[in-house]
């Protein structure tokens, strides 16, 4: 049995560069989230 479906992509550069916004606000988050998990650690060691 051969599938022939077939997806259709649109490039929407609006959507690119949302992408982009969206990855940087994550990365932001996640380093805030690092940083205050260290900061728990190092209080619990002193």
């Amino acid at each position: 049995m051969i599938s022939n479906k077939y997806q259709d992509y649109t490039f929407d550069q609006r959507q690119l560069l949302g992408k982009s916004n969206e990855s940087r606000i994550i990365q932001e988050a996640l380093a805030k989230d690092i940083v205050q998990m260290i900061l728990v650690k190092l209080n619990q060691t002193l």
